[in-house]
């Protein structure tokens, strides 16, 4: 689509005896050649038409909805008890928007390939028209611009005839465009942002100088962008619009039936960068897995006959996401510290490289719509990136620590003082008999006196002695090993301690202690 941005296609068209119109295509030097190629042609294909994903076109028309493969030929047929005006699929299903008398509150659910018959559901509104977005989820909207939304797996659980139990309902702030302020919903999309679009016909009558208009509807704020073809607030842009669709792509495409014409907006755009004229009454567009534009050309209900009716291709040679990396896979940070993910979306040449980011707790760690982590609080979140185009993912496991307090200087000083460590040796008796059972262990206590112990951690070391008496470094426990004679023996250790935040550490301490074994 980049290739064709903000490149006008226009169609000198010339008027048939019939009153259809002949498309011919006139760009300008530095557009590349878009044409519509007509897929196969039929006549009566009425309403509005979808494309699911194995490339079955679905086109509602009279009380029934048909699919056909890419050469023409039917592939399945359901009767409906009404007819359906808008037509929307989503993996094996496919949902229509019931139309005329009785049944214009319900919507029809089918399963293409069981050859059951489709269940009618109840909306609980009218039903104007009804799409699918990318995340598996139903939207239906009314005349007036209500919309109300549902996971597809719980609508298609229902029995026949149940009601439809929605989920969230939005009331966006339309602004006027009719200059008596009414609104007629016609059409309703949503691309792979989640952004919802809105056509509105202007009135439910066939005026032909009704004010239609286009809306971009944004749920998370709930803001509401009117998108037009040119600068203004009223005037008539396509003569009663019929059917618009959206995709991951970016593009938006939107058709008139009476000016049968179709408008392709580009990615971001507010205004239609190609207007194409197609032949008779346009009625129904859809697109592609691919992003493609189809729409269909038809009789308008009349007994007409003409070779140029039928489904046309627009083909808008998008190059499809095939994956996304990030630069980190992993990152810890402190709360309160941010880093930023750069992504990397493959091809390099796609059309849509857009990325959305989300965070699976965004109390510990939360990510913006530029890839800008926070650190929050401590624990641990996966941020996720998700190109619009695609639904490709990569993820990277977030640890956030505590926040680190920053010291402070403390301009006063505590006065560290000389560590108060004074010993004096005592003199420890063995019974020869006990010990020449069994090694004897003293605590450090039984061989010398602390007049004033010293403060912080003690260290004790031999300095001379028998070798069967030792000292544990930390504990200063002496160990007299059996076997050692009867006698008094000299052992001589030194002594240390470590001081703390109020005493400096104490230089060695030595004394000679006895043992006298008995």
């Amino acid at each position: 689509m980049k290739k064709i941005r903000y490149a006008l296609v226009t169609f000198a068209v010339m008027l048939l005896a019939a009153g259809f119109f002949v498309p011919q295509f006139v760009q300008e030097a530095s557009a590349e050649e878009v044409t519509p190629e007509q897929v196969f042609q039929k006549d009566y294909l009425t309403n509005g038409i979808a494309v699911m994903d194995d490339g079955t076109i679905c086109a509602a028309g009279g009380q029934s909805i048909t699919g056909y493969n890419q050469a023409g030929e039917q592939v399945f047929y359901y009767s409906l008890p009404a007819k359906c005006g808008n037509v929307c699929a989503y993996g094996e299903y496919v949902f229509a928007a019931g139309y005329m008398s009785d049944h214009t509150n319900e919507i029809y659910v089918l399963k293409p390939g069981d050859w059951t018959s489709c269940k009618l559901l109840y909306t609980g509104q009218k039903a104007q028209a009804v799409t699918v977005d990318y995340d598996g989820n139903l939207y239906c909207v009314n005349g007036s611009g209500t919309i109300k939304c549902a996971k597809i797996s719980d609508v298609v659980s229902l029995s026949n005839k149940a009601e439809i139990v929605w989920t969230k309902t939005y009331e966006p702030n339309y602004p006027a465009i009719a200059s008596d302020g009414k609104r007629y919903t016609q059409g309703i999309a949503v691309d792979g942002r989640g952004d919802i679009y809105i056509a509105d016909r202007g009135t439910p009558n066939l005026s032909d100088g009704a004010v239609d208009g286009i809306y971009k509807y944004n749920p998370a704020s709930g803001s509401v962008t009117p998108m037009y073809f040119s600068a203004g607030s009223s005037h008539l842009l396509l003569n009663r619009i019929y059917d618009i669709c959206a995709d991951d792509y970016g593009t938006v495409a939107v058709i008139g039936r009476y000016k049968a014409q179709v408008a392709i907006f580009c990615p971001g755009s507010t205004s239609a960068d190609m207007v194409i004229d197609g032949a008779g009454f346009l009625e129904g567009v859809g697109r592609d897995k691919a992003g493609n534009i189809y729409y269909n050309a038809t009789n308008g209900g009349s007994s007409q006959t003409d070779p140029r009716f039928g489904i046309y291709r627009i083909n808008l040679n998008n190059v499809a996401v095939t994956g996304i990396s990030l630069s980190a896979a992993s990152q810890t940070i402190d709360a309160g510290k941010s880093f930023t993910l750069n992504p990397t979306v493959t091809p390099s040449d796609a059309t849509n490289k857009d990325v959305m980011y989300s965070s699976s707790n965004s109390a510990v760690a939360s990510v913006d719509a530029s890839g800008k982590v926070t650190g929050k609080a401590e624990g641990k979140a996966t941020i996720t990136a998700k190109t619009v185009q695609g639904g490709k993912t990569a993820t990277c496991e977030v640890t956030v620590n505590k926040a680190v307090t920053p010291t402070t200087t403390n301009t006063n000083p505590p006065t560290i003082k000389a560590n108060p460590l004074t010993i004096k040796a005592k003199t420890a008796t063995i019974k020869y008999k006990v010990l020449k059972k069994k090694t004897q262990k003293l605590a450090i206590t039984k061989v010398i006196t602390f007049t004033k112990r010293g403060q912080g951690t003690m260290s004790y070391k031999k300095a001379s002695g028998n070798k069967k008496i030792t000292i544990n470094k930390t504990t200063g426990k002496v160990t007299v090993k059996k076997g050692l004679k009867k006698g008094t023996y000299k052992v001589k250790i030194k002594v240390k301690a470590a001081g703390n935040a109020s005493y400096k550490a104490s230089a060695w301490k030595t004394v000679t202690f006895k043992i006298k074994v008995k």
